[in-house]
């Protein structure tokens, strides 16, 4: 007889309903390995033990016990008849999360004699991406506000960049971490 250990691989079907992202950073396994038993033949075939969770339409996080099926490199199930394993099945916790666009924006204070009126004002990132439970994302709100510009600060056309803020337990699927704000004066 002989023992190994093989890595517990997760297959979806499906995708998570519209408006929502399952990320791989989010999946929790009581096993991350199941020890397999057997003859030799047949233990030097099993190379990974698969778990098909499916996603589609899903909302919710799913936190349950799975199944899985003892199969070879290719993914084919290998007849695990004479095998022992060290359990029965895993259980999975996965996290899905609910995603959303929010606009980025910035506060101007007029000043040296401009007026918001005198400025174009524009952002190369307008809206960003982001993700997290709906008690986060509540948090986080519809806008994200960059900072201010003082107009008085300011004489000529400029660029000013400005970090995009991060909040707990939201993630920024957008990957933009700061954000280019060009001020344009008109006729001063």
């Amino acid at each position: 007889l002989e023992t190994k250990e093989v890595p517990v691989n997760i297959i979806y079907q499906g995708k998570a309903a519209e408006g929502y992202v399952v990320r791989r950073a989010d999946v929790l396994l009581d096993n991350e390995n199941i020890k397999v038993t057997g003859p030799a033949s047949v233990v030097a075939q099993i190379t990974q033990a698969i778990v098909s969770v499916d996603l589609e339409g899903q909302t919710e996080s799913i936190s349950q016990d799975y199944r899985f099926t003892l199969c070879d490199s290719e993914g084919a199930g290998v007849d695990s008849e004479l095998i022992t394993v060290n359990t029965e099945q895993v259980h999975l916790d996965l996290t899905i999360h609910r995603k959303k666009q929010v606009q980025l924006v910035v506060t101007v204070n007029p000043g040296g004699g401009a007026t918001e009126e005198d400025v174009d004002i524009a952002l190369d990132v307008e809206s960003i991406w982001v993700s997290g439970s709906d008690m986060a994302l509540e948090q986080v709100g519809d806008t994200i506000n960059l900072g201010t510009i003082n107009l008085a600060d300011h004489e000529n056309n400029t660029e000013i960049i400005f970090e995009i803020p991060t909040f707990e337990g939201v993630t920024n699927d957008s990957g933009e971490t700061e954000v280019k704000v060009t001020l344009t004066f008109q006729g001063l």
